[in-house]
């Protein structure tokens, strides 16, 4: 038999998770834990490089940039010979970067309308950032800030299954009601490991093939899917 296609692939997995999303739905309570809402992916790089100059690590070429976004994190900092005892200090160093140049991220389309409907679905959101929560807070705005339950922020880069536990434990609720919504490989690792469901978006830093080599149990093109799916379900009950 020959190998599976990825649109194949993405069309069988899009049917096949419409109907258990809407079960689930159907029966038990609703979590998100929303991991993406602005787009940072030019300052990180641009960031990243300045920081790569200043450690003598290998910086980024433009023409490779699209090629790491199929990679996962520790894939990533492999290819650029940064040792993971670096990781803590860089991270810091890039959050630091970052608010610098706050005013310049900003959410992508449709998040802030599809945050108000998830919240006015009565939804628990939290984020799971290895931004820091100043940073995220300034970008969201106090008004969108405040639908959130709680923030989990300093993540490590190369992991976050630990901080996603700790939301479960705050909000009290139960792996089975949960889904982890990111766009990172690192994001589906953590699902699987704690036992939620991980929904992939399209629209993030990792291309959307290789999100799909994770198996999510969710693809969303846009923010409009993730209200128009949890809605639904909750409507259905």
């Amino acid at each position: 038999m020959p190998p599976e296609t990825a649109t194949a692939k993405e069309a069988r997995m899009q049917m096949r998770c419409r109907g258990k999303l809407l079960d689930c739905i159907r029966h038990v309570g609703d979590y998100s834990v929303i991991s993406v809402l602005a787009d940072t992916f030019p300052a990180v790089f641009r960031i990243a490089n300045k920081i790569a100059e200043n450690h003598h690590f290998r910086q980024i070429g433009v023409e490779e940039r699209e090629r790491l976004r199929n990679y996962s994190a520790d894939r990533i900092f492999k290819d650029l010979g940064v040792p993971k005892w670096r990781l803590p200090m860089l991270a810091s160093e890039i959050r630091s970067a970052l608010g610098k140049e706050i005013d310049s991220i900003h959410l992508f389309e449709g998040i802030i309308g599809m945050l108000k409907e998830l919240a006015l679905e009565g939804l628990i959101l939290a984020v799971a950032s290895s931004n820091s929560k100043k940073n995220i807070q300034k970008v969201l705005g106090s008004e969108i800030s405040r639908l959130f339950n709680c923030f989990e922020c300093g993540v490590n880069l190369t992991g976050k299954s630990s901080r996603i536990s700790k939301i479960l434990r705050h909000t009290k609720v139960k792996r089975e009601d949960a889904i982890l919504i990111g766009d990172e490989i690192r994001d589906g690792d953590a699902a699987k490991e704690i036992g939620v469901a991980f929904g992939a978006v399209s629209w993030g830093f990792t291309h959307k093939e290789a999100l799909l080599a994770c198996n999510p149990e969710y693809l969303f093109e846009k923010p409009e899917d993730i209200v128009s799916m949890l809605g639904e379900g909750d409507n259905s009950k």
